[in-house]
């Protein structure tokens, strides 16, 4: 199987904040607009889709474009477990459902499509008997390609096809390319990254699609994969990176990864690209130091099961409920059996990032029902984690059945850290959390193997103090 390598990419910031224009004679063809995203994926296998992507969707909705299209990496996935990727794929639809009556088209990315399993979830999710396809729009063709299926898109059955498409498209205003993986590598800061010798096999055929696409009249390519925005021509392709309404990773140049979305408009034979980016106007909360007593937010709840994180096994269920024992508003419950899973987790993504700097402890409120009292003590741990899974974790006494107050000084000799298979004891948390910082998700950990008790626990007002 052949893979296009994974790139990660930098820009001038200057000709970001600037829409882009392609401009040719006009035509009496008539006029439209679309919006493109890419790459909308919630990391670590999450299931719920972002509430950033949500309200950008909601805004694309408002603009009332004519169709949409989505660049691929739509889920999570990577999950093997089809129940749970079952519950990435209705997260999806569910999120995305605002756009309706607008068409939404889209291709797959390699979090959607990665075995014989998801290709087939794809199929019945997406609605798409073909993994490659071509619309028309008012004598505009768009022919969306699959990167992800056996092979990548750059050689066999598919690029056939291609070429009779666009043979057959011949004549029309446009003709534009939807792929999730770039048909060619922009810069990052400056340089290309270079090809692994594995990867050199794959080199021809990539020049050859290229080829192909710029003796054929293509007017612009949109691809994904990378979580940047990027524009490029290259051998009379002009090629538009958007991998921009995810969770952002630290890797990428800072210049060119940011959330956006694109916004087309097509007039006749000329085109324009706006480079729409909703951060610039405060829709994110930024992300700030911690000088006073912080409440972590509970999350919203759309009142059904697993409604934030609960790791790994599909017996483990979580939601948010109204908090009990004269608790006041919602806690966070987590049910479990040991019986069949003995290490239930509660993972608590924070949103935005939290900087942690200068904090002094943790604390959260913890409700044992009585007759979920177990016999014999369980374990409970709490790890605090950044977006690269390092962080420190800690564990606590045994609560008793009613409301516990948990408060965990960063000072203690207490914690431990862990990064990777590594483990040490720190004591001096306060100081060194800066190594985690920001910090991107709070774990509750029940651990209790050979166990048969069945129960719940509550958590409320987790704080940074």
């Amino acid at each position: 199987m052949k893979k296009w390598p994974l790139i990660t990419l930098g820009f001038c910031l200057s000709l970001l904040l600037c829409s882009d224009c392609s401009r040719t004679p006009s035509s009496n063809s008539g006029s439209f607009s679309f919006a493109v995203f890419g790459d909308s994926q919630p990391e670590d296998f999450r299931i719920q889709q972002t509430k950033m992507f949500k309200r950008i969707l909601a805004e694309i909705k408002k603009r009332k474009p004519d169709f949409v299209i989505a660049l691929g990496d739509l889920i999570a996935g990577y999950q093997y477990n089809e129940p749970e990727l079952r519950r990435m794929w209705s997260e999806y639809s569910k999120a995305v459902r605002v756009l309706e009556p607008i068409p939404l088209y889209g291709v797959p990315g390699n979090h959607d499509i990665f075995d014989e399993m998801s290709g087939r979830l794809w199929d019945q999710y997406m609605g798409r008997a073909s993994r490659f396809y071509s619309v028309v729009r008012k004598n505009n063709a768009f022919i969306f390609l699959d990167s992800e299926t056996q092979a990548d898109a750059a050689a066999g059955l598919q690029v056939d096809w291609l070429k009779g498409e666009l043979r057959k498209q011949r004549g029309r205003d446009h003709i534009f390319v939807v792929i999730h993986k770039p048909v060619f590598q922009p810069l990052i800061n400056g340089k290309r990254k270079e090809l692994s010798r594995s990867d050199d096999a794959g080199q021809k055929d990539r020049a050859d699609f290229l080829d192909i696409l710029g003796k054929n009249g293509v007017t612009a390519v949109f691809a994904g994969h990378v979580h940047i925005y990027d524009k490029e021509v290259r051998n009379g392709v002009l090629q538009y990176i958007s991998g921009g309404m995810g969770e952002r990773s630290k890797e990428v140049d800072q210049n060119k990864s940011f959330t956006h979305y694109l916004w087309v408009t097509v007039e006749g034979k000329a085109f324009h690209v706006e480079v729409v980016r909703p951060d610039l106007r405060n829709f994110r909360e930024e992300t700030r130091k911690v000088n006073a007593p912080h409440v972590i937010e509970d999350f919203e709840s759309d009142d059904s099961a697993n409604s934030w994180e609960t790791w790994w096994h599909k017996v483990v269920r979580g939601e948010a409920v109204a908090a009990p024992g004269g608790g006041s508003g919602r806690a966070y419950r987590l049910d479990y059996d040991l019986s069949q899973y003995a290490w239930p987790q509660l993972t608590i993504g924070l949103d935005p990032l939290q900087e942690w700097i200068g904090a002094k402890a943790l604390s959260f409120d913890l409700y044992l029902p009585s007759e979920s009292a177990p016999a014999k003590p369980l374990d409970l741990y709490v790890q605090m984690s950044s977006q690269a899974k390092d962080g420190f974790v800690s564990s606590i006494q045994q609560p008793k059945p009613g409301w516990n107050h948990f408060r965990l000084p960063f000072s203690e000799n207490r914690w431990d850290w862990f990064r990777g298979d590594d483990s040490e004891r720190r004591t001096n948390v306060a100081v060194q959390i800066r190594e985690i910082s920001p910090v991107g998700w709070l774990e509750f950990i029940l651990a209790a193997p050979d166990r048969p008790e069945t129960g719940s626990i509550y958590l409320d007002n987790i704080r940074i103090e």
